[in-house]
């Protein structure tokens, strides 16, 4: 079950796409692995290269990071539910 071309995805409670988190399921070649991929906040090149610099010299506050949120509610259980089915069938 190399599910690559149709991974499930959780998009946030808020509606937007761009919070959204992609899973993959892998169960042939890393023996039930599932890879979940992020989506990263989406801000202007320039923005992103002055808030890098500021990390890496430390310099003001730690709360410009590049991480967004991703709201989950009730009506994710059953997507929840699959993945943990999931690796519990390689043990």
């Amino acid at each position: 079950m190399n599910d690559y071309d149709n991974p499930d995805v959780i998009i946030c409670s808020c509606h937007s796409v761009e919070h959204q988190l992609v899973v993959q399921y892998d169960e042939e070649i890393h023996n039930n692995m599932i890879f979940l991929s992020v989506h990263l906040r989406n801000e202007r090149f320039f923005k992103r290269l002055i808030i890098a610099f500021k990390y890496i010299f430390k310099i003001g506050s730690t709360n410009q990071s590049q991480w967004d949120e991703i709201i989950v509610d009730k009506r994710h259980i059953p997507l929840f539910r699959k993945i943990l089915n999931f690796l519990e069938m390689s043990n």
